[in-house]
């Protein structure tokens, strides 16, 4: 069982709507024993063929159910580039071509990756020292293109620099980082002897002790900012009796409190 931290990013270097997934996980797990186990190799070239799969299997399905909406200026690049303007079409050439799986090299600096990590999950979508110019109507910032290597600078007004960087901020309770694997809150109380399990120079950089243990109550109202046990109609504090939540099989599962 490795483990995995997912973060989610929604912006490109222009500011534009690109909702990507980085992911690091560990180079290697823990076998049933409590052992920690490191792979020779991994697996890269069947990824790719895999991942393909995978995300061309779920279009059609959800092409099929008719819950994919395409937007026409994304109909329009197909015809002009493909000739083609359905999405079967699209997916036929698409699984045609070879897909690639970015992955990044080893990190074997744990201090290093910690605050790495840290500083990048976290990042806004553009950075304040990026922009060079305001003149009051007018807002001027750089970038970097990915296919010159060159840096370059975009001007937007005002009113359009703001609805390229609100359209990056997450609604209120939406997480966009995730945890699998001995990450996983399912693992919380496994997580000392994950942690012994690792070899002797990340021991100290992975410690999953908690200073204080938060109830689920003070969880939900540090996270939402609200108190789940008080009704929003009339304001009493209700008792919690049972909770009621889906397992990993999609049938509801109840859970009594008391």
């Amino acid at each position: 069982m490795p483990g995995f931290c997912l973060i989610l990013h929604t912006f490109g270097c222009t500011l534009n709507f690109h909702p990507h997934i980085h992911m690091l996980f560990s180079c290697g797990g823990i076998d049933k024993n409590g052992k920690w186990k490191q792979p020779d190799f991994l697996p890269y070239y069947p990824w790719k063929s895999r991942f393909r799969a995978i995300l061309v299997r779920m279009l059609r399905e959800w092409a099929k159910e008719k819950t994919l909406t395409i937007p026409q200026s994304i109909i329009s690049f197909w015809q002009k580039k493909n000739g083609v303007s359905d999405l079967f079409s699209v997916l036929r050439i698409l699984f045609s071509v070879t897909w690639y799986v970015n992955i990044g090299e080893k990190l074997d600096n744990a201090d290093y990756t910690v605050r790495y990590i840290g500083r990048y999950a976290k990042r806004p979508s553009i950075s304040e020292a990026k922009i060079t110019e305001y003149d009051g109507e007018y807002v001027t910032f750089e970038y970097k293109d990915k296919i010159t290597r060159e840096y370059t600078h975009i001007r937007l007004t005002a009113n359009e620099f703001i609805e390229r960087l609100i359209r990056h901020i997450p609604e209120k309770g939406f997480r966009t980082i995730r945890y699998y694997g001995f990450y996983s809150n399912r693992t919380k109380e496994k997580r000392e002897k994950l942690r012994l399990a690792l070899p002797k120079p990340y021991r100290g950089v992975f410690r999953f002790e908690e200073t204080t243990e938060k109830t689920w109550r003070e969880r939900i109202m540090e996270f939402t900012e609200k108190d789940p046990l008080v009704c929003p109609k009339c304001g009493d504090v209700m008792t919690l009796c049972e909770i009621v939540y889906r397992a990993r099989d999609g049938t509801m599962r109840t859970f009594a409190v008391r």
